[in-house]
């Protein structure tokens, strides 16, 4: 009897896994191996978004685009990570965590440098700055939302 060895699937077992720290040890394992490069690094930021590492996603994130300038799913988590930032879900609807705003705008200002024409980030970004009571900056972003969107 031959047995043949096969290579683990690690980028299926990411996507099996059900625990983000389990998530990023196969999602890094299948990186390693060379395999499904730009879904492993997507996959592996929402793991460690979900983990409140937000470095973390975001160097995934930029290494996904850099792999793959096409891939839309990581062009939009670079405004998702910064909207996840900023907001919380509950129960009741989205509340604000207050102290991310600093952050937030950092993380809306980054995003818009690669996506100048994402009229969802002006506004949300508008939206922190209305939150931290600086009109100006606000009616800048907002007002440039409605021209993007226009």
């Amino acid at each position: 009897m031959i047995l043949i060895a096969r290579e683990t699937d690690w980028f299926q077992k990411g996507l099996e896994a059900t625990e983000p720290k389990e998530q990023i040890e196969f999602f890094t394992k299948s990186i390693e191996q060379g395999n499904s490069l730009s879904e492993s690094y997507y996959s592996r930021a929402s793991a460690k978004l979900e983990q409140g590492d937000i470095q973390g996603a975001i160097d995934d994130y930029t290494k996904c685009i850099e792999l793959d300038s096409n891939d839309d799913m990581a062009k939009s988590s670079e405004i998702y990570w910064a909207f996840q930032n900023s907001f919380m879900n509950t129960s009741t609807g989205v509340n604000i965590k207050k102290e991310n705003y600093p952050c937030s705008i950092a993380c809306f200002k980054k995003a818009l440098k690669r996506f100048p024409d994402n009229p969802s980030a002006y506004g949300r970004l508008g939206y922190c700055y209305l939150a931290m009571e600086d009109d100006s900056l606000a009616n800048e972003a907002l007002t440039t939302m409605l021209a993007k969107w226009e």
